[in-house]
């Protein structure tokens, strides 16, 4: 078997922990992503339940059992005695030789920055850093730690306010205005604040393409250069922003680009905006110049100028937050993607389409808040906008081409409803859990999802506080976690938090008396009762779906628009009004084993009768005189099920259901136009 990268065997010259470093970080994501697909929960024990997939996944663990005893033996031998079925000792001793593995990499990287002259001791008593928080910051950077983590946000001069107020624009000053600026409060019909009006609604609004940019170009632009051979300017003063500034008021094609952080912030702030023109890049440091940005509206807002970006419904927004920036004559490149139906749509697919270029997506989550930037973020950063003036020049072509000459024209109004986007503060509110929540395969009790609900307020208000991210202060697997197992004592919650940051852990105290109160809670049935908390929201659901079918209902009767309150209500034959009945009948009266989509039919079937029910009672007590009373053995129901009207309507009506579940409300309405024109 060939020997690993940086064994004893190779020259100490030939090792390259960088690509070391490089290949491990990927192979760890490609199996993070590989693992997150792997069905959990129910959806296991569903598969688990076929042959094939059992005996594939009995050889995947035996196979993994074996290479990790195997991996580890040499320096771990007593450790190493995993088993096959033992989950959560396994799992416990890997993570006691991670931590120790660890351990070892932070004495090696000390003793290379400190030099020989500290001894054992003294490199044990500084703070062990975990170097996979490093990773996680930096990507795929470097493994070295990291432990004085500093926080742009302190020096910045605009204040950051993480509170549920809303949200109001920062411009002073609006150039390339049609109205002057103003800025106001908007509200619903309650008196409900919606957020504030944009500076540049009315300049959208009227915004019209100029003509040159709808219209085939007179000369094909040139290919661009390599990167390597343009003209580069790093902008982290005053005076070179300036110089960018006057470049822009000569360009009438920008390409534009953002880098964001958002893992030491609540909000996140920009780190960089790229800027490319002719033949020129420009990368600005948006953390040292933020409160100067501001000078791009000069450009960005004016409409004769086009802003080429790709995917920039964040962008858009992220410009207003930081620099009170807003863009006028905008072509985004992904919306072109989704006009000319591409199948592959990110940039770097159009990179490859149009460029032939492949790029290197490595560094995408990257700590782009590191200063100084290494040349090979700064690169990375660079190739987002170098290519993108030519990208848009080449979807232009194909725009054209559109007989109709409309697919150009509606990337720009798509383009145009983006740079609309207003930017909004994360909200919380007392149902903001549920969106994380339904996201999830999980089935809570009432237990758990209390504890849930009060955990994910608890990690809103300290990550507010804190001014961090949430996943910062917990990440999502780990408040799944605290909130099914619901840990009474403080050993067992440390074995859920493992992997989580020294700062969770210290707040264990605050964290254990909201479990423990929520396992002395009642335990409410889930099979029958709904929480009340989600309740609220199911009836709000239900109310709409009800309004639309009673206005399908009373269309087919009007077949004009109407107010709702005026329009008459509908009146069903007596026939269609017998199938309903038989058909309701016929599954209420069912007394055999029902296989569980059988059971899903009938059981939906009885919510049908709750819609009907009142209807029916409604026709019955008011047409007496000519309907006649409805009989209600078991063998009425059953002639009703088997008489013509219902087979004819479930034979004939394409709109109704062919699997016995009754006819369909569309159904209904063509069979009683039927009856009536007879």
């Amino acid at each position: 078997m060939a020997e690993p990268c940086g064994t004893a065997h190779d020259p100490p010259g030939q090792i390259d922990l960088d690509e070391i470093t490089q290949k491990a970080h990927k192979l760890l994501q490609e199996a993070i992503v590989k693992s997150n697909k792997l069905p959990r929960d129910l959806s296991w024990k569903l598969y688990a339940s076929h042959r094939h997939f059992r005996n594939a996944t009995d050889q995947v663990s035996k196979n993994t059992i074996v290479l990790s005893n195997y991996l580890i033996n040499h320096d771990y031998p007593k450790q190493a005695n995993f088993k096959n079925g033992e989950i959560e000792n396994n799992l416990e001793k890997l993570m006691d030789i991670n931590n120790d593995e660890l351990d070892k990499v932070k004495l090696k990287i000390e003793k290379v920055k400190n030099g020989d002259n500290h001894t054992n001791e003294q490199i044990f008593n500084k703070p062990i850093v975990n170097p996979f928080m490093t990773f996680r910051r930096n990507n795929t950077l470097s493994l070295l730690p990291d432990s004085n983590t500093v926080m742009p946000q302190i020096n910045f001069k605009d204040k950051i306010d993480n509170t549920n107020s809303l949200w109001q624009p920062i411009i002073k000053y609006k150039p390339n205005n049609i109205q002057p600026l103003q800025v106001q409060l908007e509200v619903d019909d309650d008196g409900n604040d919606l957020g504030y009006t944009h500076p540049y609604q009315i300049e959208l609004d009227l915004y019209e393409p100029p003509k040159h940019f709808l219209e085939e170009d007179d000369q094909p632009l040139e290919f661009p250069p390599p990167i390597e051979s343009t003209k580069f300017t790093y902008v982290d003063t005053i005076k070179q922003l300036q110089n960018l500034v006057d470049e822009l008021h000569l360009a009438d094609e920008i390409a534009v680009d953002l880098e964001h952080h958002s893992y030491y912030s609540y909000q996140g702030y920009t780190c960089l905006v790229q800027i490319s023109i002719a033949n020129q890049d420009f990368v600005i440091d948006a953390l040292k110049l933020r409160e100067h940005l501001h000078l791009l509206n000069e450009s960005f807002t004016n409409p004769k100028k086009l802003k080429v970006f790709h995917g920039a419904c964040n962008d858009i927004r992220w410009l207003q937050r930081d620099f009170g920036v807003y863009v006028v004559g905008m072509f985004d490149t992904y919306e072109a993607s989704l006009v000319l139906n591409f199948k592959g749509k990110k940039l770097l697919d159009l990179l490859k389409r149009f460029c032939n270029v492949e790029t290197d997506k490595r560094y995408q989550m990257a700590d782009w808040q590191i200063r100084p930037l290494p040349s090979e973020m700064i690169l990375y950063a660079r190739r987002d906008t170098h290519y993108l003036i030519y990208i848009w020049r080449e979807m232009k072509k194909l725009l054209l081409r559109d007989p109709n000459g409309m697919n150009l024209r509606q990337v720009f109004e798509n383009s145009k409803r983006i740079c609309l986007y207003k930017y909004m503060k994360p909200k919380f509110t007392q149902s903001s859990y549920l969106e994380l929540y339904n996201r999830s395969n999980k089935t809570f009790n009432s237990r758990q999802l209390a504890a849930f609900k009060l955990l994910f307020k608890w990690r809103d208000n300290q990550a507010r506080t804190a001014d961090r991210s949430v996943e910062y202060i917990m990440n999502n697997s780990i408040l799944f976690k605290l909130s099914e197992e619901l840990p009474g004592d403080t050993e067992t919650a440390l074995r859920c938090c493992q992997g989580a940051n020294p700062t969770l852990k210290n707040h264990l105290v605050m964290i254990l008396p909201i479990l423990i109160s929520c396992r002395d809670l009642p335990l409410e049935p889930t099979l029958y009762h709904t929480p009340a908390s989600i309740m609220s929201a199911l009836e709000h659901v239900e109310q709409e779906n009800q309004s639309e079918m009673l206005h399908a209902f009373s269309s087919d009767v009007t077949k004009q628009e109407e107010s709702l309150t005026t329009l008459a209500p509908y009146v069903p034959t007596p026939d269609i009004l017998a199938s309903i009945s038989s058909t309701l009948a016929q599954n209420i009266y069912r007394r055999r084993f029902l296989p569980p989509y059988e059971r899903y039919k009938f059981y939906r079937n009885l919510l049908r009768k709750e819609y009907f029910g009142k209807l029916i009672n409604y026709i019955q007590g008011s047409d007496q005189s000519t309907d006649q009373p409805a009989k209600s053995n078991k063998e009425d129901a059953a002639y009703k099920v088997n008489s013509e009207p219902y087979l004819q309507l479930k034979l004939t009506n394409p709109a109704s259901n062919d699997n016995g579940e009754g006819p369909s409300c569309s159904g209904i309405r063509n069979q009683q136009a039927n009856v009536t024109g007879n």
